[in-house]
């Protein structure tokens, strides 16, 4: 019994490599990208965790948009200077995924975001994002105006969003009201992003 468990180990040591990364960089070389099913057909396999396998030892991206169907060489993207890559409709982040990207973008943001401000700069709906991240305590968020403003979780980088919007922390009052023209506008431009998706 032994000696056939150890004689499989060897084998599966031995065994020669059947699938090969070259294929999917090939692939996505000459599309720039691909979708799962594309690099199963490429690798010749049917099984989703061995094109993983392959990926896993190529610098990779899959996209943010779409839920993630997409994949693509890091060499192949064009971030601008937010860190986005778009290609032929397809979304893609130098933060990786669409929870990462939502996050790296709140927690940059000199006064936070507003869920439709987000959802305008990464062309896709955040909302059940944000709320993943809340839940999460990766970000807080505050009513204002009728709206959520997202934050970073630290309180000093919270007071300091607050205060770039000219917001009153919690426990402080504020020292000119708070326009809500703005918040209006803001709200009205989340609502249209709601309706647009």
């Amino acid at each position: 019994m032994l000696d056939k468990a150890l004689s499989r180990v060897i084998s599966n040591i031995m065994r020669s490599e059947s699938f090969s990364a070259d294929a999917l960089v090939n692939l996505l070389r000459c599309r720039t990208i691909a979708t799962m099913d594309e690099l199963k057909t490429a690798l010749g396999s049917s099984v989703d965790m061995t094109v993983f396998r392959k990926l896993r030892i190529l610098p990779y991206l899959a996209s943010y948009s779409h839920r993630g169907r997409y994949y693509a060489l890091k060499q192949s993207a064009e971030f601008d200077e937010r860190g986005l890559w778009t290609y032929r409709g397809v979304r893609f982040s130098q933060f990786g995924s669409l929870i990462d990207t939502v996050e790296a973008f709140v927690l940059r943001a000199d006064g936070g975001c507003l869920a439709g401000e987000l959802a305008s700069q990464l062309g896709v709906e955040v909302k059940q994002s944000l709320l993943k991240l809340v839940r999460a305590t990766r970000l807080i968020r505050q009513e204002v105006g009728g709206l959520y403003l997202y934050c970073a979780p630290d309180p000093n980088r919270h007071r300091e969003q607050l205060l770039c919007r000219r917001l009153p922390t919690v426990g402080e009052h504020a020292f000119a009201p708070v326009r809500q023209s703005s918040f209006r506008i803001a709200k009205m431009a989340q609502e249209s992003a709601v309706r647009i998706s």
